[in-house]
């Protein structure tokens, strides 16, 4: 996807973001990464779906990801209802994307377990 939406702005004239932005830092790309591989263990499907929350967050809600250490437990909190007011505007996928977000990979669902329970957001 971001290299279709650069491709677009170039067709349109517009300036290439990643130019004037530059790439991601590691601590920016750590925000949308599980605390488990941040912390240095193997990457797996639980990790995975860690990812597919913060960027369903993103997407829902317009907020970057905090990239502070420890946010992803603060935002899995504010999701599971601790503390709402970071998280007000989301609505829609809520309790999924809390799941999604779990600090321990094994509360985390599967992502055929996501898939069924957002299909009906989707209709």
């Amino acid at each position: 996807m971001t290299n279709f939406s650069r491709a677009l702005m170039l067709k349109e004239g517009r300036s290439d973001p990643g130019e004037a932005q530059g790439p991601p830092t590691q601590r920016e790309a750590d925000a949308y990464t599980a605390p488990e591989v941040v912390q240095g263990a193997p990457a797996g499907p639980d990790a995975d779906v860690f990812s597919f929350g913060t960027v369903a967050l993103y997407t829902l809600t317009a907020e970057e990801p905090p990239a502070e250490p420890g946010a992803a437990a603060a935002r899995a909190a504010a999701l599971a209802g601790e503390d709402p007011a970071p998280l007000g505007s989301l609505a829609i996928g809520r309790p999924v994307v809390a799941a999604c977000l779990a600090t321990e990979p094994s509360q985390r669902p599967d992502l055929s377990a996501v898939y069924q329970d957002l299909l009906p957001a989707a209709s």
